[in-house]
């Protein structure tokens, strides 16, 4: 018996050849199981609409599910993403927070929150369906309003 045998056998593994889970054996329970082993590209594939689906209506419907994207979301944002420019001139530092400033208050078109609440949402998003899609896009003069 090898070194790792009698290691696994006094841990409680079993005997040597024996799996280290009960699920992995080949006893009588689970001959007739034939599990399927797809990837997790083919899973989402073929059940993806469905998983997404069920997803969202959980999170819609069950508080415990809610609570756990709430926490998610506010361990994972927390305040928002706020960079800090690293120039050395303390005037253009000024001037690129103040940008910044500016445009975080103004970055969503609809005008319902700041930038800090889009990034919430998409981690959201992310979390209920498994995805998010962003566009940046500049806004003309004629978008007013």
């Amino acid at each position: 018996m090898s070194w790792f045998a009698r290691l696994g056998a006094a841990l409680g593994f079993g005997a040597a050849g024996a799996p280290a889970y009960e699920v992995a054996g080949s006893g009588r329970r689970a001959l007739a199981w034939a599990p399927g082993n797809p990837g997790v590209n083919a899973a989402i594939f073929t059940s993806g609409a469905a998983l997404r689906a069920r997803s969202r209506d959980l999170v819609r419907r069950n508080p415990w599910a809610a609570n756990a994207v709430e926490a998610f979301v506010a361990n994972c944002i927390g305040t928002g993403v706020k960079p800090q420019s690293m120039g050395t001139d303390a005037a253009f530092r000024e001037a690129v927070h103040a940008l910044w400033w500016d445009w975080s208050d103004e970055a969503d078109a609809a005008g319902v929150t700041d930038l800090y609440g889009l990034q919430a949402l998409a981690c959201r998003a992310m979390l209920e369906g498994g995805e998010c899609f962003v566009r940046l896009r500049a806004r003309r003069p004629e978008d007013d309003g």
